[in-house]
């Protein structure tokens, strides 16, 4: 009656892998320059790396964010504004799926495509919600619910899971989620590690 799953399932293990971002646009304020990024990313270990701050290394993980999310995490309002069109090319268990949208006023317009599978959006909202189905169809991921003080019972779906992908910097509040010390860290770690009972656990 509480839907509290009953059974001991370990979900299967999914991959996810992002193989190139492309992304243009026009820098503007004092120094305004053309921004032309096209990188592929093959297996193993990679970093991102300047001699000199500001060079755009944390810009280019939001950006993949943004894309993998449909929906910015901590993209500056600045940097949002000076993209024209932004590619991402990735794998989901060795299927490819491509995200490629324009931005229009910081609004992104575009697609994600996998095989013959094509979702079109048009929006901040409509983005976001195309990449929360599509992911956690794939992933095979469920919604949870955790009670928010102030706020009541929150449901939780892919904005959430996707913070396990990316550690902010020192600055933040939370390393994994969006708030500290509301028990989604401990939920998301057992469930991307594939703890036993783990979705269980998560619906108590």
């Amino acid at each position: 009656e509480a839907r509290v799953p009953t059974s001991d399932t370990v979900g299967a293990p999914h991959r996810l892998r992002v193989t190139r971002l492309a992304f243009t646009g026009k820098k503007a304020g004092l120094l305004t320059d053309d921004i032309d990024f096209d990188q592929e990313f093959s297996s193993g270990l990679w970093a991102l790396t300047s001699q000199r701050n500001d060079a755009g290394k944390t810009s280019i993980l939001e950006i993949i964010m943004w894309c993998l999310r449909g929906h910015p995490k901590k993209l500056q309002d600045d940097v949002r504004a000076w993209l024209h069109n932004v590619r991402l090319e990735g794998t989901v268990d060795d299927d490819p799926f491509i995200v490629e949208f324009d931005v229009t006023e910081g609004i992104p317009t575009g697609s994600l495509t996998c095989g013959t599978d094509v979702r079109p959006f048009a929006s901040d909202a409509a983005f976001a919600d195309t990449l929360s189905q599509f992911m956690m169809e794939r992933l095979g991921f469920d919604t949870f619910q955790l009670w928010v003080e102030g706020q009541g019972v929150a449901t939780h779906r892919w904005p959430s899971y996707s913070t396990v992908l990316y550690l902010p910097r020192e600055a933040e509040g939370a390393v994994i989620g969006d708030m500290a010390g509301n028990g989604v860290a401990q939920r998301l770690v057992q469930l991307f590690v594939g703890i036993r009972w783990a979705r269980t656990y998560s619906a108590c």
